[in-house]
């Protein structure tokens, strides 16, 4: 959902129309209909009184994400083995890469050189 649609959401969850969202914020009914439409876009200090007045974080107004969720996550994610040379079976073939070629079989061969 873009932010212009989840801001829209919120103001009809509210059962505010864009005058009063407007009021609130201290902006006029028009310059809502604007970032509603998609026309323009709150600058920062509107965005924190926005996020403020629906009790929702930055990252939930702006991109659609739950904190909760991207915690949940990252936790998940620090659970997982993490994959080392020692680990291959448990994570699949790892590239080694080197300057010269890569090779899914271990270190790369440098070419000789003359001297």
């Amino acid at each position: 959902m873009k932010f212009n649609e989840r801001l829209m959401a919120l103001r009809k969850k509210r059962g505010l129309s864009q005058e009063e969202l407007g009021f609130e914020l201290g902006v006029s009914r028009q310059t809502v209909s604007k970032w509603e439409s998609g026309q323009s876009y709150p600058d920062f200090q509107r965005l924190v009184l926005l996020a403020d007045y629906f009790d929702i974080s930055l990252d939930e107004l702006v991109r659609g994400l739950d904190v909760g969720d991207v915690r949940a996550l990252n936790e998940s994610e620090k659970q997982r083995p993490r994959c080392t040379p020692y680990r291959q079976l448990e994570c699949g073939p790892i590239m080694r890469l080197n300057k010269t070629r890569a090779s899914p079989a271990g270190p790369a061969l440098a070419k000789p050189r003359r001297l």
